[in-house]
């Protein structure tokens, strides 16, 4: 993978984050794109040059944070030694 290719895979990563977090402090519907690129620390028109609309931001955003939560949840799991 070319360090350009990383680099823009780790801000898409930074901008899921921060819609994320924006969406858990504002809710789905308050949330702006403004909001989420003020949290990232980058441009609305940036954000949307990764996702194309905020209706996709916000649906890979609730999907990012699903994701997420299952694969924390799954890594505190396998330390208490559970195996459902």
């Amino acid at each position: 993978m070319s360090p350009r290719r990383r680099l823009s895979d780790a801000r898409r990563v930074q901008i899921l984050e921060a819609a994320a977090r924006v969406i858990g402090q504002r809710g789905l519907g308050d949330t702006r794109i403004s909001d989420i690129a003020e949290s990232a620390g980058t441009s609305a028109p940036l954000v949307l040059y990764y996702f194309e609309s905020k209706d996709r931001l916000l649906a890979e955003a609730l999907t990012f944070a699903e994701e997420r939560f299952y694969e924390q949840t799954a890594a505190e799991l396998a330390g208490t030694g559970w195996s459902g």
